[in-house]
């Protein structure tokens, strides 16, 4: 296969539909001695059906954003776009759509209200999509252009970025930035025949339909995976994006031009083409891969680890690669999509990382300009009703070293899942998913938007679990006054930064991780093992030992760690403080991030 074929979605519009299977419980002893756990068990599902966009096929791509004003949680997302809806209110029209649903109360079974955005171009392929904090404007990325939906005015404005119409690769997802002024960046990646990989961002300004344009030249194949990652971390300003060539995770310093490189195979030899990447409320960033693994990677420590989706049977398996999608951290737990199995799973993180030394370069960059053509279309809505699907079948996976999974089989018709997206308004474990919908079913081939609740207690015992981060301190001004979508990012801090995903298995086993930068004193400090562990009410208290950095020399310490969970979000409500033995006394109120406490 040529690498042109590799970055296609391979028989994405045509999947097989697959019969739910009993699922066999038994247990083996792996390699390293360790006894697998393989335990039944159970996740609830909500789907929504929505008939009125059907039109050739059934084509879902990923959830952009979830945002959560006062009057409820809608979700925003787009349809793949190869098999383009119908808009009624626009005769003649098709193509994909950009959907706001927003949901019934109660969830489970209130009607849920759409409005849809016929985006056009027919067979126009789309990757990811955001939305600002205001939800008044959205941005989609398609094949060939960058679309921005005036949700307030209806109007679309199209800036085409890919001309060589020929070698349409920029599938990616998307990044987007407010700053001050006005002004919004949206990042993107792209690979054709000129460029073996480039970070684009996209300035424009509010009501402006002339837009700015710079690319950095990263090679490495940046945008050559269907839904080729791209994120952006408000805390340091820097960009991170996967190469599904070269087989990294790239950061870029749009400041400086100043790319960092991290492989891949350094965490393991089998890990191959990331595709989605995403940050999570610790500052880490996760990458999902076509060859089957969830990687992680702290680019302040350079610590990286790769956990292999269980294949066949419930067990890690190369030769049986899941075909995971989408990627989306939920505090210390990162939900993700595997497509060919018709899952949507949950992993929550216990293996042993790896340092892994990147590798540095300047970036060449191009700049130019694009100016926007504009259009006015007329918007679709409807209602439809939740179909409640409580305690559909899913295997809890806990293999040292291979990682702790949960995996839900759809259930009926649903098939292909990709995009994820965690569920910021409820408990750690519930997702968002936009699924293929196939098969024999009243409403023909089309498009289903699911809920996904995983039990979290059921796999993290009975004691309590506590995962999250984010920054103290004083907030450091930002030099462009960034602001994100996600309202758990890290905000840069003069104080410190911390991560922490810590949960008690059932025999009182405590297990998880914690890590800690103190950015006055340069302290940073790491758990080694955790001695104890308590919850109450929306508290947590965190003992153990731990490593000690300060100057380049390591010292063992202890630590003990509280930290309140005072509701969404994080920021200006949640507290950490930290203290122990060789340890400098710190805490405060979050300033960035968010804090998740469990009983």
């Amino acid at each position: 296969m040529n690498t042109r074929q590799q970055r296609l979605p391979i028989n994405i519009l045509r999947r097989p539909i697959f019969k739910i299977t009993v699922l066999v419980l038994f247990g083996i002893i792996s390699a390293s001695r360790v006894a697998a756990q393989l335990n039944t068990t159970t996740a609830d599902i909500i789907d929504w059906d929505l008939p009125s966009l059907k039109g050739a096929g059934a084509c879902p791509s990923s959830i952009g954003a979830v945002t959560l004003p006062p009057s409820g949680d809608p979700v925003y997302y787009v349809t793949f776009g190869a098999c383009p809806a119908i808009s009624p209110n626009n005769p003649g029209r098709e193509g994909p759509v950009m959907i706001k649903f927003t949901p019934g109360t109660p969830l489970a079974s209130g009607q849920a209200t759409w409005r849809a955005w016929n985006l056009g171009g027919l067979i126009e392929t789309t990757g990811g999509m955001k939305i600002t904090r205001d939800e008044r404007v959205a941005f989609v990325r398609t094949a060939r252009e960058i679309i921005r939906v005036n949700m307030t005015t209806n109007v679309l404005t199209h800036w085409v970025d890919v001309t060589d119409t020929a070698d349409p690769a920029s599938w990616s997802d998307l990044a987007l930035v407010e700053r001050c002024g006005g002004y919004i960046d949206v990042y993107t990646a792209q690979n054709d025949a000129l460029n073996a990989g480039i970070i684009q961002r996209l300035t424009v300004q509010n009501g402006s339909n002339n837009a700015t344009v710079k690319r950095w030249v990263v090679d490495g194949g940046a945008g050559a995976e269907y839904l080729s990652g791209v994120a952006f971390n408000s805390g340091n300003g820097k960009v991170y994006f996967s190469e599904g060539l070269s087989n990294n995770i790239g950061e870029l310093d749009p400041n400086t031009n100043r790319v960092r490189r991290w492989s891949l195979t350094a965490a393991d030899p089998m890990v191959a083409s990331p595709r989605q990447v995403s940050v999570d409320t610790k500052g880490v960033v996760w990458v999902v891969t076509a060859s089957g693994h969830l990687v992680s990677l702290n680019p302040c420590t350079n610590q990286m680890a790769a956990y292999l989706i269980p294949g066949a049977g419930g067990l890690p398996s190369p030769g049986a690669a899941a075909n995971p999608f989408g990627i989306g951290p939920s505090g210390g737990i990162v939900g993700f999509t595997e497509a060919d199995g018709k899952k949507v799973g949950m992993l929550i993180p216990n293996k042993q990382t790896v340092c892994v030394t990147p590798s540095c370069q300047t970036a060449m960059v191009i700049c130019d300009s694009i100016p926007g053509t504009t259009e006015c279309i007329n918007t679709d809505s409807g209602c439809v009703m939740p179909q409640l699907k409580a305690g559909q079948p899913a295997v809890h996976t806990d293999l040292d070293p291979f990682g702790e999974f949960v995996e839900a089989t759809l259930p009926d018709t649903g098939n292909f899942p990709l995009g994820i997206f965690r569920d910021v308004q409820r408990s750690v474990g519930n997702f968002w998913a936009v699924v293929e919908q196939g098969g024999a079913n009243p409403n023909g081939l089309d498009h289903r938007l699911s809920h996904v609740a995983f039990p979290v207690s059921s796999s993290c015992g009975t004691g309590g679990l506590a995962t999250g981060g984010g920054t103290i301190g004083d907030s450091l001004p930002s030099p462009d006054d960034v602001l994100t979508a996600d309202m758990d990012d890290w905000a840069p801090s003069n104080r410190a930064t911390f991560g922490l995903t810590v949960y008690t298995k059932y025999g009182n086993t405590v297990r998880g991780d914690l890590y800690y930068t103190n950015n006055v004193t340069g302290e940073q400090v790491k758990s080694v093992s955790l001695t104890a562990f308590q919850v109450i009410g929306n508290r947590a208290t965190i003992s153990g030992t731990c490593t000690r950095k300060l100057n380049g020399i390591e010292t063992p310490c202890t630590f003990d760690v509280t930290v309140v969970d005072n509701g969404y979000p994080g920021k200006g409500r949640d507290t950490f403080n930290i203290s122990g033995l060789g340890i400098v006394p710190n805490g405060d109120t979050l300033n960035g991030g968010n804090i998740k406490v469990y009983q």
